[in-house]
């Protein structure tokens, strides 16, 4: 018996496979006591995992998992900063020479706004900051000239 493999699905749906009768029509023998068995080995091995894995495990110190959480805030912050500048230069290529630019600059702006240009952690990107001064000095261009 092990602890390790509590379920005991795989043994039950193994036992259950057994015929009932054999090819010459008789029942298969000691069908009955063989998934009692193996119904008592699993519900033995749920019970016993139960009340004795919490108190095995009671005084085990579990080592502290890296935490990759600037990481990952880091590159959340460089790929809003992407989406900004292609969002930027997908303006302002499109809004070149166009009469309704300022609705480009309008667009973009809302669509900048989906992306903080605070981290998780709570620190202000610089570019982001200055990306968006820009975006709105632009803006104030393209409805000056129209």
């Amino acid at each position: 018996m092990s602890v390790a493999g509590v379920r005991g699905a795989i043994t039950l749906a193994g036992i259950l496979t057994l015929p009932l009768f054999l090819t010459d029509g008789s029942l298969f023998p000691a069908r009955d006591l063989v998934i009692f068995l193996a119904a008592g080995v699993i519900i033995l091995s749920l019970v016993v995992a139960s009340i004795a894995l919490p108190r095995l495990l009671r005084n085990i110190e579990v080592p502290v998992e890296a935490s990759h959480r600037k990481e990952e805030d880091y590159a959340r912050i460089a790929a809003a900063e992407a989406a900004i500048m292609a969002v930027e230069r997908a303006q302002h290529d499109l809004a070149a020479g166009r009469p309704d630019a300022d609705l480009y600059a309008d667009v973009a702006t809302q669509i900048m706004e989906l992306y903080p240009s605070v981290s998780m952690a709570g620190c202000v990107s610089a570019r982001s900051a200055s990306r968006q001064r820009k975006l709105t000095k632009s803006r104030r261009y393209c409805s000056r000239r129209h």
